[in-house]
Protein backbone atom coordinates (compact mmCIF):
# COMPACT_ATOMS: atom_id res chain seq x y z
CA UNK A 1 0.00 0.00 0.00
CA UNK A 2 1.37 3.71 -0.20
CA UNK A 3 2.44 5.31 2.13
CA UNK A 4 -0.18 8.24 2.34
CA UNK A 5 -2.81 5.68 2.56
CA UNK A 6 -1.56 3.61 5.27
CA UNK A 7 -1.14 7.06 7.24
CA UNK A 8 -4.65 7.76 6.92
CA UNK A 9 -5.86 4.20 8.07
CA UNK A 10 -3.32 5.06 11.24
CA UNK A 11 -5.05 8.03 11.79
CA UNK A 12 -8.41 6.22 11.72
CA UNK A 13 -7.46 3.83 13.68
CA UNK A 14 -5.75 6.11 15.94
CA UNK A 15 -9.48 8.20 16.28
CA UNK A 16 -11.36 5.05 17.13
CA UNK A 17 -8.97 4.21 20.16
CA UNK A 18 -9.57 7.90 21.84
CA UNK A 19 -12.95 7.39 21.15
CA UNK A 20 -13.23 4.02 22.69
CA UNK A 21 -10.91 5.38 25.61
CA UNK A 22 -13.47 8.58 26.05
CA UNK A 23 -16.67 5.97 26.05
CA UNK A 24 -14.27 4.24 28.47
CA UNK A 25 -13.58 6.92 31.00
CA UNK A 26 -17.15 7.78 31.34
CA UNK A 27 -18.18 7.36 35.14
CA UNK A 28 -21.39 5.20 34.52
CA UNK A 29 -18.68 2.51 33.16
CA UNK A 30 -15.60 3.62 34.34
CA UNK A 31 -16.01 0.97 37.09
CA UNK A 32 -16.51 -2.30 34.41
CA UNK A 33 -13.12 -1.93 33.46
CA UNK A 34 -9.55 -3.07 35.17
CA UNK A 35 -7.37 -0.80 34.72
CA UNK A 36 -4.99 -2.36 32.62
CA UNK A 37 -7.63 -2.18 29.84
CA UNK A 38 -7.69 1.47 29.88
CA UNK A 39 -3.69 1.60 29.80
CA UNK A 40 -3.62 -0.94 26.71
CA UNK A 41 -6.37 1.08 24.86
CA UNK A 42 -3.85 4.10 25.41
CA UNK A 43 -0.96 2.69 24.73
CA UNK A 44 -2.19 1.36 21.37
CA UNK A 45 -3.85 4.91 20.94
CA UNK A 46 -0.25 6.47 21.23
CA UNK A 47 1.46 3.56 18.90
CA UNK A 48 -0.96 4.31 16.46
CA UNK A 49 -0.39 8.21 16.43
CA UNK A 50 3.61 7.20 15.98
CA UNK A 51 2.39 5.06 12.78
CA UNK A 52 0.69 7.64 11.07
CA UNK A 53 3.97 10.39 11.96
CA UNK A 54 6.23 7.71 10.87
CA UNK A 55 3.91 6.84 7.01
CA UNK A 56 3.51 10.46 6.81
CA UNK A 57 7.66 10.73 7.31
CA UNK A 58 7.99 8.45 4.22
CA UNK A 59 5.46 10.69 1.87
CA UNK A 60 7.62 14.01 2.90
CA UNK A 61 10.24 11.76 1.98
CA UNK A 62 8.97 11.18 -1.12
CA UNK A 63 7.81 14.60 -2.01
CA UNK A 64 11.80 15.70 -0.75
CA UNK A 65 10.32 17.78 2.39
CA UNK A 66 13.47 17.01 4.24
CA UNK A 67 12.82 19.52 7.55
CA UNK A 68 9.13 18.07 7.62
CA UNK A 69 10.24 14.77 7.53
CA UNK A 70 12.70 14.78 10.45
CA UNK A 71 10.36 16.45 12.21
CA UNK A 72 7.29 13.81 12.10
CA UNK A 73 10.47 11.00 12.76
CA UNK A 74 11.33 13.04 15.92
CA UNK A 75 8.03 13.40 17.10
CA UNK A 76 7.11 9.31 16.05
CA UNK A 77 10.39 8.25 18.18
CA UNK A 78 8.57 10.16 20.90
CA UNK A 79 5.11 8.86 20.69
CA UNK A 80 7.00 5.21 20.53
CA UNK A 81 8.50 5.42 23.81
CA UNK A 82 5.32 6.68 25.25
CA UNK A 83 3.43 4.27 23.60
CA UNK A 84 6.00 1.40 25.56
Amino acid sequence: MKDAILAKLCAQCEDYYAEAMRLMSKDSVKQMWDREWVQQVSGKQAALHAQTHYYQALVCKQNKEVGQEIARLTCAMELFREAQ
